[in-house]
């Protein structure tokens, strides 16, 4: 047999080939995705009559996907394509925070990746920030949205910053400072990398909204560059344990610590307790029952049974619901359980003798309302306490300003003031 092969689609030839010995190869540009019809003839020859036949090819869409990865430093991260395409391939993609933050721990990046014809890899500029003091296990994310030309098997992968210098603090040491309902609760200490102590000591009272002791970031890890030691300070869960079991933990952990001063390198005239949202409200309830000499209160709740008149228009949480965080903490509902939500409440103890308090609070945040910390700040004002208020306009309740420099440079001013001696000055005889 002899004569040509012709390979059409949607009556158009796309291919052909010449018989030889019986049979007649050709090769197809690639196709995009989808079901493709097409006919294969035979044009006949003075021996052999012409025929035809059709074939449907199926061509999977190449997929793509971004993987996990681990940045100590400026970098790119791979975008792969399961397989060449015969078009233009494109996939949107944007950074998401997690506990790392953008405009702090690393540069916003958004856009569009085009793959040419043939391409199977591109990549994604990423900018780490210099010089940010190490923390456990910063990561943000990175997603892929909105494929033409190709499905997104992997959508969103998790980029954890690491660093290539040493931390501040020796390698961390997690103490039993109690044994509560059969359950050992834990104080995890940050001692600076160097000097002997005795270091003041920051108390990291750590928490979310089920007040759970289970936060992963500590912001004043960094203190540790400073010749703080931190102490990061584990308690019973509201689920397991209503208030004030929390209160009742975090004193257990400053008599402890108190204690073991000597041992530990820390001085014990020398506490600040510091917490963010639920970890500012504790640190404030065990500052106005007078264990520690400072207490840094970063949007934290001031007076339970106002939580919910207090709140901006932006809230999306009934305070006063049996399922609020507030509820949940006292173990009834707000409104129902006066007298416990006082007991939870540090402005009802605000009394001369309190330790100087640094209150902090977004101006625009819709979880907290700012009119909590003013609450506590007239209170404490009112009983003479050395009180001081920032109200940040415009910051939510998780916003990046709380890992800007701008924040922590009013907490070390504040703390540096109370709980660092001031220089010896050396006394000359003229």
């Amino acid at each position: 047999a002899g004569g040509n092969v012709i390979v059409s689609r949607g009556g158009r030839a796309v291919a052909q080939g010449q018989l030889a010995g019986g049979a007649a190869t050709v090769r197809l540009a690639p196709f995009a995705s989808g079901d493709h019809e097409l006919t294969v003839a035979y044009s006949g020859n003075d021996n052999f009559s012409g025929s035809s036949a059709k074939l449907m090819q199926h061509v999977a869409a190449p997929a793509l996907s971004v993987a996990d990865a681990t940045l100590a430093h400026d970098d790119d991260v791979q975008v792969e394509l399961s397989a060449a395409s015969a078009l233009l391939v494109a996939v949107d993609y944007r950074t998401v925070d997690g506990s790392a933050r953008a405009g702090i721990d690393y540069a916003a990046a958004q856009g569009t990746l085009t793959f040419a014809p043939g391409q199977t890899s591109a990549t994604i500029p990423i900018h780490i920030s210099a010089g940010a003091v190490p923390a456990p296990r910063k990561s943000f994310s990175i997603e892929l949205a909105n494929a033409s030309g190709a499905s997104i098997l992997a959508p969103r992968a998790t980029m954890t910053i690491v660093s290539d210098d040493p931390p501040p603090y020796r390698t961390p040491v997690a103490y039993t400072y109690d044994i509560a309902d059969g359950v050992p609760l834990r104080a995890t200490l940050y001692a600076p990398a160097g000097g002997n102590g005795p270091w003041p000591l920051i108390l990291w009272i750590p928490g979310d909204a089920a007040y759970d002791a289970e936060a992963e970031s500590i912001a004043a890890l960094r203190e540790t560059a400073r010749g703080y030691a931190v102490v990061s300070i584990g308690y019973r869960p509201a689920a397991t344990a209503p208030f004030p079991a929390q209160l009742d933990d975090l004193g257990d952990a400053v008599r402890w610590l108190r204690a073991n001063a000597s041992t530990l390198g820390v001085d014990p005239r020398r506490f600040a307790a510091w917490g963010a949202g639920a970890g500012g409200h504790l640190s404030a309830l065990l500052g106005t029952r007078g264990d520690v000499q400072a207490v840094v209160d970063w949007g934290g709740i001031a007076d339970v049974a106002a939580l919910q008149a207090d709140a901006l228009g932006c809230s999306t949480v009934d305070w006063n619901a049996p399922a609020s965080p507030a509820s949940l903490l006292i173990g009834c509902p707000v409104e129902q359980c006066s007298d416990a939500a006082a007991a939870a409440s540090p402005a009802r103890y605000a009394a001369k003798g309190n330790p100087p308090i640094l209150l902090m609070h977004g101006g625009a945040d819709c979880f907290v309302s700012p009119m909590q910390s003013e609450r506590l700040y007239a209170a404490l004002t009112r009983a003479g306490v050395d009180a001081t208020l920032r109200t940040i306009d415009g910051t939510g309740h998780d916003d990046a300003f709380w890992a800007s420099a701008a924040a922590f440079a009013q907490v070390e001013s504040f703390l540096d003031h109370l709980l660092k001696p001031p220089p010896r000055v050396r006394a000359v005889r003229h």
